[in-house]
């Protein structure tokens, strides 16, 4: 996601564009999509931060962004979506007491 000021929503974050590619990871993505940043009319505003998830997450694109004047906001790391069944059983017993 890609955050403008001014844009629709009074500059919450807003999806800039969509590309299908056949890059093998998120990695190789995010330098070219912080490229295309130029092409769009001025009228838009700087778009400031980039907010992206852990795929996102290399040394190469915090560069590219800082080059760009573009603060990222990348994740860290991956957090698990879900707990197993024996921690759920765990916290609905605990709960329970």
């Amino acid at each position: 996601m890609l955050q403008r000021p001014g844009c629709r929503g009074g500059g919450q974050p807003a999806d800039c564009d969509h590309d299908l590619t056949q890059a093998a990871n998120d990695k190789q993505q995010l330098a070219p999509m912080i490229d295309k940043l130029k092409a769009l009319p001025k009228e838009l505003g700087r778009v400031r931060r980039v907010l992206a998830d852990s795929g996102y997450l290399s040394e190469a694109n915090v560069e590219h962004c800082a080059q760009a004047k573009i603060e990222p906001l990348i994740a860290m790391k991956r957090e698990r979506r879900n707990a197993s069944w024996k921690a759920r059983a765990v916290r609905q017993a605990a709960r329970a007491d």
